[in-house]
């Protein structure tokens, strides 16, 4: 009966932190207060590309099967009255036939580019449908964003808008972001309306979601001004679910219904016409734009809605799942450390079951981020390797203090990581030196900070794109700091390393601006990351 009151108390502070873990995942599953209803259970059109899984348009031998656009056609007739479409390859060509037949209104697209051959042949098979199906589309758009991407000069699409106008009975346009039909107003007379993008969180300088509805009303104004005798059709605006923040634009699910709900109550204040980017999740983006690229779609690519257009919005539909498998993770290093039996107090057993607690509910939400984040095999490694260094990291940290070393409380050398040269001179020396807990505490620290050194620099140089993976290093780093920073005597290298991941992480944090909080998460991170190291001093 000796160990009953310890390990009473152990069980006890595991259950405190387990509700409190709970409560926690409850209010994620809750949703979000303030999202505003649409004015209708059905908006009027949205972009539509096809591609599922590992199809993509990059590929000139794909061709879609009419039975899988006709079922996506079939989820969305049920919630937008049209839908916008941007070429005809791959088999698209079959959606106008496949529209009529479920009652939906189609917006065809025509690619056109630098290829002479291709967009020849793009003009001519959307006119094509255009006159086969006067009664299902509503509108050809000959080009979208070709001047954006300096593909094709603006006199070139005037002339095949012409073209389109004259072989047809439907209005012609040409789709663009907001800004090139203010550098090229020469197109509006060959356009029978106007079709801007207006998409606040890629805009130069990024639109938060507070302001996000008001941006698209003052583009409105500017664009209605400069063409006061012109329709206009807003081709493209919405919000990105998942990816990383741009100043104080922030992609998440609920910033997503969030902004759909409350553009689409402007547009139908102000009579304006609009299309929503986009219907589905589409995972070929990401190679182009990174995380964000793929996370546009109003379904996701297992054809969920992320939201209805009218009721509660918003909350993490597996909250209960995730919570689960965080309390599944923490109890065990909680079982290891009651099955010793050690005579912790009441306050270290509480400091135990809530550090374990957290490094649990931290590695479902590091699985989260990789999930979201991961598409390719490469991509997945490095994900699954970052979660692996966060479980070793939790382990060993959590069993030495389960063992008595607590954070607070370490004892000798034996728990202190050992140097980045005796680490990476360990391999060359595999059957003469044996493997210590200093040794393998040197490895795990190593190996953060190395990775977030090599993240922190891809940041400065190229970070259009890239995430902030800030929770895949939080366990390597609170728990390091939580042990009292304790490092072995160091080197020159280890300082040198430090230094560098400081000052990468400061440059990248100014430069994503003070209002981008993931930024300066990922910042602050890489600081306490590098802390140990900053101040160590050579050896004797």
């Amino acid at each position: 009966m000796q160990h009953f009151r310890p390990r009473r108390i152990g069980a006890l502070a595991f259950l405190l932190a387990a509700v409190l873990a709970g409560i926690g995942w409850w209010f994620e599953g809750q949703p979000v207060a303030g999202i505003p209803d649409a004015p209708t259970a059905k908006l009027r059109c949205v972009s539509y590309a096809p591609f599922q899984g590992w199809q993509t348009p990059a590929d000139p031998q794909l061709m879609i099967p009419p039975a899988q656009m006709e079922a996506d056609l079939r989820y969305l007739a049920e919630r937008f009255d049209c839908v916008r479409t941007y070429s005809t390859a791959h088999g698209q060509d079959a959606i106008p036939r496949l529209a009529q037949k479920l009652g939906l209104k189609v917006i065809v697209g025509a690619w056109i580019g630098r290829e002479a051959d291709r967009n020849a042949r793009e003009l001519q098979e959307v006119i094509e449908l255009a006159n086969a199906y006067p009664d299902t589309v509503r509108a050809l758009v000959i080009g979208n964003e070709t001047l954006l991407r300096q593909e094709q000069p603006p006199e070139a699409l005037a002339a095949m808008m012409n073209h389109a106008r004259q072989a047809t009975k439907v209005p012609v346009t040409y789709a663009d972001v907001w800004e090139f039909w203010m550098r090229n107003p020469q197109l509006a007379e060959a356009a029978d309306f106007v079709t801007i993008h207006i998409l606040p969180y890629w805009e130069d300088d990024p639109i938060g979601i507070d302001h996000a509805v008001d941006h698209i009303a003052n583009i409105l104004s500017i664009v209605q001004g400069k063409f006061p005798n012109k329709k206009l059709l807003i081709g493209e605006t919405g919000w990105p679910s998942e990816g990383r923040m741009r100043e104080a634009a922030r992609p998440s699910p609920a910033n997503q219904a969030r902004f759909i709900r409350g553009f689409v109550n402007l547009a139908d204040a102000k009579g304006i016409d609009y299309n929503v980017i986009e219907a589905f999740d589409q995972s070929w983006k990401r190679a182009q734009e990174g995380t964000v690229g793929g996370y546009w779609g109003l379904y996701d690519t297992a054809r969920q809605a992320k939201f209805p257009f009218i009721g509660p919005a918003g909350g993490d539909a597996f909250w209960r799942e995730r919570l689960a498998v965080s309390l599944a993770l923490a109890a065990l290093p909680v079982l290891y450390a009651l099955r010793r039996g050690r005579r912790f107090s009441t306050a270290e057993w509480l400091a135990f079951a809530f550090a374990a607690t957290a490094a649990g509910c931290v590695v479902v939400v590091q699985a989260r981020f990789v999930a979201i984040t991961s598409v390719t095999p490469r991509d997945w490694g490095f994900g699954i390797a970052g979660i692996a260094l966060s479980l070793a990291t939790a382990w060993t940290l959590l069993r030495h203090a389960a063992r008595g070393a607590l954070f607070w409380r370490y004892a000798g050398d034996g728990y202190r990581a050992a140097p980045l040269r005796d680490v990476l001179g360990w391999p060359r020396h595999f059957w003469a030196v044996s493997f210590t807990p200093s040794l393998w505490l040197g490895v795990l620290h190593g190996a953060a900070v190395v990775a977030a050194t090599a993240i922190a620099l891809a940041l400065v140089f190229d970070p259009r794109y890239r995430d902030f993976p800030t929770v895949a290093f939080l366990i390597p780093t609170v728990g390091f700091l939580a042990a009292g920073g304790r490092l072995a005597p160091g080197r020159t290298e280890e300082r040198w390393l430090a230094w560098l991941l400081a000052a990468a992480a400061l440059v990248g944090g100014v430069r994503e601006g003070f209002e981008n909080w993931q930024a300066w998460g990922w910042t602050v991170t890489c600081l306490v990351l590098a802390w140990p190291w900053l101040g160590l001093r050579r050896r004797a």
